[in-house]
C-alpha cells in the first residue's frame, strides 16, 4: 500500500515543481505542507513567491512575520513591495500635479486672450 509523502517529502517537490516552472502543482505541494503544519515559513516564503500578484504576495510575507518576526528575507520582500507601491503612488501624483499645471496655465491663457 503507499504511503502519501510526508511534510519534508512534500516540500522538496513543491520546490522541484517551482524550480521547474510548474507553479500550479508547486503551490499545491506548498498548500498540503502548511495543512500539515501551519507555521511553516519556508512553505509561505515559496507561496510568497510565486504569488500571482503583489498583494497576494504581500499577505504571504506578512504571515510568515507573524510566525517568526526575525525573518529579515521576508522583512527585506516586504519592505521592496513597499517601497514599489509608494513609488507607483507617488508617480501618479506627479502625473496628477502636471495635468493640473497644464490645465491651470491653459485656462489663464484662456482668460488673459479673452480679456485682451
Amino acid at each position: 500500500m503507499a504511503t502519501s509523502p510526508n511534510k519534508d517529502e512534500l516540500y522538496k517537490l513543491g520546490v522541484q515543481a517551482a524550480k521547474n516552472g510548474q507553479r500550479q502543482p508547486a503551490k499545491m505541494m506548498f498548500q498540503q505542507v502548511l495543512q500539515q503544519d501551519q507555521r511553516e515559513t519556508r512553505a509561505m516564503m515559496w507561496m510568497a513567491k510565486l504569488a500571482e500578484t503583489p498583494e497576494e504576495r504581500a499577505q504571504w510575507l506578512e504571515r510568515v512575520l507573524k510566525v517568526n518576526p526575525k525573518n529579515e528575507t521576508a522583512r527585506k520582500a516586504l519592505g521592496k513591495l513597499e517601497t514599489r507601491d509608494e513609488a507607483a503612488r507617488n508617480k501618479l501624483y506627479l502625473r496628477i500635479g502636471v495635468g493640473v499645471y497644464i490645465g491651470v496655465v491653459m485656462l489663464i491663457s484662456v482668460i488673459i486672450m479673452i480679456t485682451a
